[in-house]
């Protein structure tokens, strides 16, 4: 909608109105950086090509972007190189990965010019620039595609998990029944505590009222609450015997330090609510998240968090349980702030294993 996307916009003109040398955060500078970015633009210049520098962003801009001549109000394609926005990344990691990464998921079509490729034999160097843009003009820009003046860089692309990495299927305990449509006599609590068990060493950490849909399921019992105090007792006697740990609304198998991170998104919908997920958890995929991501907005975390735990989109009540959790993590040390982005402290901002 136009007034979203004027409101983004001037957001984005906020948070960058005071870094130096910009007036704005779509705003394309007008200086070229390094050598090798003035010889490639002008190169492509006197071929035809209308380039915009350093468009975005900063942090997050290219630094040569080519004007769509069919549609002014778009660009073709980004062209990177290894200028002065690559030597100034802190990293090489920031440099081949990070970058390429953002923008690839802002829809960014990216070409690479290398300047010892460049100085080597700028006529073949060009004639692949000039092909890929060619190539470019007959891409189907998507609704994540640049405005060339009034859409700012935005961090909506963001990894989840690393590749390769994958995130086991949410297993639901199907305990077998010895009895059914019964009152939960207190000759059955042995057999509830068994039941109770039995879900926890499938679901652990699980929230005590999907143990109670479980067993109520199993013994075909409809209206558990008439039976909460049998449960009840059930779990108490699993405490006892050192099988099972409660913290809060949540049973947890005893001895088990550190949750699994499970995919939800092919349970039935009564099953998927983000208050049934232990905020162990829920912490665990805000850490995943801005590791895969190697920093991340504090706003960009729970869309990504819970889309890794199998939610479609992230909603208030998902912002409201996760949120806090972000922030409990920065107040604790477990992430840390830099800049306008939040990165896993201790210097273990990388994949998991």
């Amino acid at each position: 909608a136009p007034g979203a996307h004027a409101l983004k916009t001037f957001l984005a003109y906020a948070a960058y109105a005071g870094a130096e040398n910009t007036d704005g955060a779509a705003e394309a500078s007008d200086d070229l950086g390094s050598s090798l970015e003035q010889a490639v633009a002008q190169s492509l210049a006197e071929s035809g090509y209308q380039l915009r520098p350093q468009v975005g962003a900063i942090g997050h801009s290219v630094d040569l972007a080519v004007v769509d001549p069919a549609q002014p109000g778009r660009y073709l394609m980004g062209i990177e190189t290894d200028g002065e926005t690559y030597h100034n990344s802190r990293s090489a990691r920031d440099r081949d990965r990070l970058r390429e990464q953002v923008l690839n998921g802002l829809g960014w079509q990216i070409h690479h010019i290398w300047s010892t490729d460049w100085f080597n034999n700028p006529e073949r160097e060009l004639q692949r620039t000039v092909e890929a843009i060619e190539s470019a003009k007959n891409h189907e820009p998507t609704s994540q595609e640049y405005a060339a003046d009034t859409s700012p860089v935005q961090r909506e692309g963001v990894v989840a998990v690393s590749e390769g990495d994958t995130i086991p299927k949410y297993q639901q305990a199907t305990p077998k029944a010895v009895f059914r449509d019964t009152l939960f006599p207190i000759e059955a609590d042995a057999a509830l505590a068994l039941w109770v068990v039995q879900v926890i060493e499938l679901e652990s950490p699980v929230h005590s009222e999907e143990v109670a849909r479980r067993i109520a399921d199993a013994a075909g019992v409809r209206r558990v609450k008439r039976y909460q105090e049998a449960l009840d007792r059930a779990i108490e006697h699993g405490v006892a015997s050192g099988s099972i740990a409660v913290n809060g609304d949540f049973l947890w198998r005893s001895g088990m330090t550190e949750p699994t991170l499970r995919d939800r998104s092919k349970l039935p919908v009564s099953f998927k609510k983000i208050e049934l997920v232990a905020p162990e958890e829920l912490a665990m995929a805000v850490r995943r998240v801005v590791v895969a991501s190697y920093g991340i907005a504090f706003d960009d975390i729970t869309a990504a968090a819970v889309k890794l735990l199998g939610f479609d989109r992230a909603n208030s009540d998902m912002r409201s349980r996760v949120e806090p959790i972000i922030s409990q993590m920065v107040t604790d040390g477990t992430l840390a702030r830099q800049g306008d982005v939040l990165l896993v402290s201790n210097g273990q901002n990388h994949p998991p294993a």
